[in-house]
């Protein structure tokens, strides 16, 4: 594919850091995809459930985003 890690995309463990990461790399007229998951508001990872709502974690991010504009 030719694609380099770095470059052209990042690897980020941790699906919260990256959806954040994600919001913070975006500029105006940008789209953010958070795909995969749905409406849980929770993660199975390693048989252990996790409390994640993708939504609250695009909620948070985007109003630190506007924060750190004004």
């Amino acid at each position: 594919c030719g694609a380099v890690e770095g470059k052209d995309y990042l690897r980020i463990e941790g699906r919260k850091t990256a959806i954040k990461k994600a919001l913070e790399m975006a500029r105006d007229g940008d789209a953010v995809v958070v795909a995969g998951r749905g409406h849980e508001p929770y993660q199975n990872f390693k048989g252990v459930k996790i409390e994640l709502d993708d939504r609250e974690v695009v909620r948070d991010g985007l109003r630190e985003k506007v924060k750190a504009r004004v």
